[in-house]
């Protein structure tokens, strides 16, 4: 689905965009060929979390490996 096809959705429904886009999503679920096309707002919102952890680990480690290879 594009986005074009999305707006088009929202304006014929007077549901908030968020229910249109999480209904659009479960129901691309029922196809394993459609299922990654489309993330509902909680997946996408854990896949940033996640991203956001990772770098914040690898900044920490980073870090850690200067100050104790200034130690050294």
């Amino acid at each position: 689905m594009k986005l074009d096809e999305l707006k088009q959705l929202t304006l014929k429904d007077p549901k908030p965009l968020q229910q249109v886009h999480n209904e659009l999503a479960s129901n691309t679920f029922t196809s394993l060929e459609t299922a990654c096309l489309l993330t509902t707002w909680d997946q996408h919102f854990q896949m940033n979390l996640i991203a956001a952890q990772r770098y914040m680990y690898e900044t920490k480690y980073r870090e850690e490996a200067v100050v104790s290879a200034s130690v050294e």
